[in-house]
């Protein structure tokens, strides 16, 4: 890193020819005025060179400012071999004595090989000893490390740091690249993940066949959310043929694992007879376990079928009932229809929403 010269600067070429005498004191003068740009254009990196050049002679303030110049990261990618080796020495005995930055920064400098040789297990320890002591880019490392390793756990758990933008910069690419491998190697959160980037297009180009496969894939190991959407994707034949009677099967599976959402898709099934026997009967079963699950569209069509009495006679207070429900949470059809039975049967009804218009039109 070569000294600069000639600046046209009377203080600083005083120093300047002092520091290159050797005067240690001048050379930490230089790099300060170099580091905070007084008298001179500000250079970190020829701060860098001019504070070494004093802390190879000793001098204590220069190792400060030096130490501060490096823990700012300015001049951390540049600095000298010599340079680096004493930066080691020197963060290394404050990372023994349980200074966060240190740990990290140590960890750095084993992954990177600056100043000492390159190990990535004591990168991966400093590093685990500063996020265990809560520093949040330690965390992100030790992570990476393990990503990088084979990790599926951790490739996944990345993968939803870059898509959510968490301790790093919101980065949908990244996310599927992150995905892919972990769903690569089986994991099954992750296949979901990617079947879903795929199907909208987050980071990825759009592509339904891809996106049916990695959420069949995940569906068939079980992913109760993977199996909702392989049904809706066979019922509407994206990424494959159009199969009603398999939709059916992969919402019966969901149904009966509790998915509210599986419940009420399979429930219309039921009703229209598309791909299923009609069986209205069987339409209000699957809708009465999604209603009671809060289900507002479940709830909807459930007030419907009582009211329009498509199982038994109708039962009207079961369907204001249901509809209430659904009202409550801001269903707009249930909504219209509980206002009109107020009006033209001038019957008030329970309903939460109902007060609130009341309230609203009086």
């Amino acid at each position: 890193m070569p000294p600069a010269r000639n600046r046209g600067r009377t203080q600083y070429e005083i120093v300047l020819k002092r520091a290159e005498q050797g005067n240690a004191e001048a050379q930490c003068n230089l790099g300060r005025m170099f580091r905070i740009g007084r008298g001179v254009e500000q250079d970190e990196y020829e701060a860098a060179y001019w504070l070494f050049k004093a802390v190879q002679q000793g001098h204590a303030k220069a190792a400060h400012l030096l130490g501060q110049l490096f823990r700012d990261k300015l001049g951390f990618e540049q600095e000298e071999a010599d340079a680096a080796r004493w930066w080691f020495r020197t963060e290394l005995q404050a990372a023994e004595t349980g200074d966060i930055q240190a740990q990290f920064n140590v960890g750095r400098m084993y992954r990177e090989g600056r100043g000492v040789e390159m190990d990535a297990a004591k990168a991966e320890f400093w590093w685990s000893q500063a996020r265990d002591l809560g520093h949040p880019d330690a965390y992100l490392h030790v992570m990476r490390l393990a990503a990088e390793d084979g990790d599926s756990e951790q490739q996944f758990i990345l993968g939803q740091r870059y898509r959510e933008g968490s301790l790093v910069a919101k980065d949908d690419k990244e996310a599927v690249r992150w995905w892919l491998e972990a769903a690569s190697n089986g994991h099954v959160k992750a296949q979901f993940e990617l079947g879903l980037m795929y199907r909208y297009g987050r980071g990825v180009d759009r592509d339904d066949t891809a996106a049916f496969n990695w959420l069949l894939t995940a569906g068939e190991r079980g992913h109760i959310e993977a199996q909702v959407k392989v049904g809706e994707m066979l019922y509407e034949g994206l990424g494959t043929s159009k199969e009603p009677a398999k939709a059916a099967d992969w919402w019966r599976a969901a149904s009966k694992q509790g998915h509210p959402e599986a419940q009420f898709r399979l429930g219309l099934l039921y009703l229209k007879g598309i791909g299923v026997g009609r069986n209205a009967r069987e339409a209000r079963r699957q809708w009465i376990r999604a209603a009671k699950s809060g289900h507002a569209e479940a709830q909807f069509e459930l007030g419907l079928l009582y009211h329009e009495g498509l199982v038994d006679e109708p039962a009207e207070s079961m369907a204001r009932y249901w509809w209430g429900k659904a009202a409550d949470q801001g269903h707009a059809e249930a909504q219209q229809m509980l206002g009109m039975w107020e009006i033209v049967f001038e019957d008030p009804l329970d309903s939460d929403w109902l007060k609130v218009d009341r309230a609203r039109r009086r």
